[in-house]
């Protein structure tokens, strides 16, 4: 038996993809997992205030497309500094500096590509949760050069 979260429940998560159909399949991925419970689906930006109060998720799935990714950073802050107890976990079309390092600057407490596959994004979650931070050292290291060059 999967091991669940930090007090014996499942990790409540939410799930806000780019699209209707990543969402769908983020969620149906999750939902095979014991160790979570998808607690809702985000489809805008609008419902985040709302939907984090009313189901009061661990963690928040994030999909961020590269596209919209400047906008939605800044929004995501914003809106992610109201609720210090919902850790944003941030799914990323590419692991470019700019998406990674934007990505951390709004809130990120993982980062995860597309490409790294459903069982990287469950571990993810799940590391996350349970307090820690998730990166590739390659991500880590585009966040250390920005640091360094402040």
């Amino acid at each position: 038996m999967a091991r669940l979260g930090t007090n014996g429940a499942a990790v409540r998560v939410l799930v806000a993809d780019a699209t209707p159909t990543g969402s769908e399949l983020i969620v149906e991925a999750l939902r095979q997992d014991s160790r979570f419970d998808v607690v809702g689906v985000l489809t805008s930006a609008d419902q985040f205030a709302a939907l984090v109060s009313d189901l009061t998720p661990d963690v928040t799935v994030v999909g961020v497309s590269a596209d919209g990714a400047r906008r939605g950073f800044a929004l995501l802050r914003h809106r992610l500094a109201r609720y210090p107890g919902v850790k944003p976990v941030f799914l990323l079309d590419s692991s470019t500096p700019e998406l990674v390092i934007g990505a951390f600057w709004a809130g990120a407490r993982g980062v995860i590509c597309r490409g790294d596959g459903i069982e990287a994004l469950r571990k993810c979650i799940y590391v996350v949760h349970q307090g820690q931070v998730w990166a590739s050292s390659a991500q880590l290291g585009f966040v250390l050069d920005a640091f360094s060059r402040r």
